[in-house]
């Protein structure tokens, strides 16, 4: 805080008797409203506000006991900023401050010190403070200064500030694949019980008419007597082929069957996640006819 004593000079250069040119001040005054135009973002100004209230208006004129109290901490507050210990020399302008509020002057100082200690936001209050309080005082460098010391601040609070939170994108919609799981199994079995069906039906056609062609050979059709052997012998291959014609047509419309049921039933559309195991099937003649054979697993 320089403080001048009566009769001596200031120790930051500016002479308390020295006239101000009044163009000059007329030029620092239109620098200084052309800077209160920026546009700064409301937190900055807000924590530069903040700061500059901490150093309310004087209202009143020290007691002479705080005069020379301040005048010390002046001293001594400029012998902490030639030694380059600019929290000390801050804080003792500071205490200067709330001991004699008469010398905005004061401001000037607090500005470097705060500015050479990398306070950015307090020297902008303070060389502002500076600009308000004694615009008689103010250099011609000084509104520059501010305007830029405002930027640098700008940037300092817009790396400081936290980075906005994204909102959770939705997950793009699961596409579903579906599948059946005995695949085109069930209409084969159809189709190739549909196929022996009809077979064994042309078989038990042929065998029964051919049996009964036999029959008609024989005096007694139901023993096969009085009628040459051929006729005999026809007779009981008519009735085999009969027996496995009517085996097959059965058996071809079981199996048929079984692949409408399983079709209908069991071979549904479903995710393929949760569809039933492989299954196999396999077709085992036997006596009499044949027999479908289903094995697998299911998941």
């Amino acid at each position: 805080m320089p403080l001048p004593l009566r009769g001596g000079c200031n120790p930051l250069g500016i002479s308390d008797n020295s006239p101000v040119n009044i163009a000059n001040r007329v030029l620092l005054a239109a620098g200084l409203l052309g800077i209160s135009l920026v546009a700064t973002p409301a937190f900055a100004a807000d924590k530069i506000s903040e700061l500059k209230n901490a150093f309310p208006p004087c209202t009143r004129r020290p007691e002479a006991r705080a005069e020379e109290q301040a005048r010390a901490l002046n001293k001594l507050a400029n012998q902490a900023l030639e030694e380059k210990r600019w929290k000390d020399a801050s804080d003792l302008w500071t205490k200067a401050y709330a001991l004699d509020c008469s010398r905005p002057r004061v401001f000037k100082s607090l500005g470097q010190a705060f500015e050479a200690d990398g306070d950015v936001h307090a020297a902008v209050a303070m060389y502002e403070l500076l600009s308000e309080r004694a615009p008689s005082e103010v250099p011609e460098d000084l509104p520059p200064k501010i305007h830029e010391l405002r930027l640098k601040a700008q940037k300092l609070d817009d790396a400081a500030a936290p980075a906005p939170t994204k909102e959770p994108t939705a997950a793009p919609a699961r596409t579903v694949e579906l599948e059946r799981p005995l695949g085109f199994v069930p209409w084969i079995l159809v189709g190739g019980g549909a196929a022996i069906a009809v077979g064994g039906g042309v078989l038990l056609g042929v065998g029964q008419a051919q049996a009964g062609a036999a029959e008609d050979e024989c005096d007694d059709p139901e023993l096969r007597t009085g009628c040459p052997q051929s006729a005999v012998d026809d007779g009981e291959a008519g009735e085999l082929m009969s027996q496995i014609g009517q085996g097959l047509l059965y058996g071809g419309v079981g199996v048929a069957a079984l692949g409408l049921v399983l079709q209908f039933a069991a071979n549904g559309e479903r995710p393929v996640e949760v569809a039933a195991g492989s299954w196999q099937f396999a077709v085992v003649p036997q006596a009499g006819g044949i027999a479908l054979t289903a094995f697998g697993t299911f998941e």
